[in-house]
């Protein structure tokens, strides 16, 4: 869609983390759905489109963190540390951070909430492509656990006060799979089609979806997205049996 050719599909949204390499990838295709991007990050956005609206805000910072989200119909929460880290760095940023944002977007009445997780929740399963979507937490590493607590919260705020959460599982996000080790990229063009898909309201309350592209000539199970009836465009390099600790995460 063109700006200015049909009206934006959502009003106001408010994606945290804005000036990270995730956003920035995905940021184009949102904005051309949206009246508003709200772009909430402690760091400067200093490129954006006349439909982006930069805010400098700290996810700590609970005063001001929850006025950036008035009048916001849903919050892509993209914000927290990216990486490993130590673990009291992680639990400010990654844990009590992404409460921090549940709690603004709740105060707000915003029902619809998409967090970036991360495949390093399940990183200890064998073959994350062959997993059922209910299957448990088995993280890598401390960043993948930090990640996988805040799945926890955010199905917390999905069941006690009626939100509609989607956590996205990401691996390694580029434009290409050049580089990126079998059976971990997520295609920057999938992952932007999902965060709008996740935008719309849901069957139910929360969901958790694996992000990582099927590999060629093979069907991605996850049942999940098939109910979004949504269509893959990037495929992974046939996957060989390793773990997910073998390889970064995003």
């Amino acid at each position: 869609m063109k700006r200015g050719t049909l009206a934006p599909t959502f009003g106001t949204v408010v994606m945290t983390g804005a000036a990270g390499r995730v956003a920035t990838l995905v940021r184009p295709l949102l904005a051309a759905h949206c009246r508003e991007l709200r772009l909430l990050d402690v760091r400067p956005v200093t490129v954006f489109l006349p439909c982006e609206t930069p805010m400098h805000v700290k996810l700590e910072d609970a005063d001001v963190l929850t006025p950036a989200m008035t009048k916001a119909e849903a919050v892509i929460h993209l914000g927290g540390l990216a990486e490993d880290a130590t673990w009291p760095d992680l639990v400010k940023m990654n844990i009590e951070g992404t409460a921090n944002v549940f709690a603004a977007a709740q105060a707000k009445g915003i029902k619809r909430v998409v967090y970036a997780s991360s495949i390093g929740a399940r990183g200890f399963f064998r073959d994350t492509a062959q997993l059922p979507a209910g299957a448990p937490f088995r993280p890598d590493n401390h960043h993948a656990a930090s990640k996988a607590a805040g799945e926890l919260v955010a199905r917390m705020y999905a069941e006690k006060f009626g939100m509609q959460v989607t956590c996205l599982r990401i691996g390694q996000v580029s434009v290409s799979r050049d580089d990126v080790p079998a059976g971990m990229w997520t295609g920057a063009d999938d992952l932007a089609r999902l965060i709008l898909a996740a935008l719309h309201p849901l069957r139910t309350s929360f969901r958790a979806i694996d992000t990582i592209a099927p590999e060629r000539r093979a069907i991605f199970p996850n049942r999940q997205v098939r109910q979004m009836q949504f269509r893959w465009r990037g495929r992974n390099l046939p996957h060989r049996a390793q773990t997910a600790a073998e390889a970064p995460h995003s």
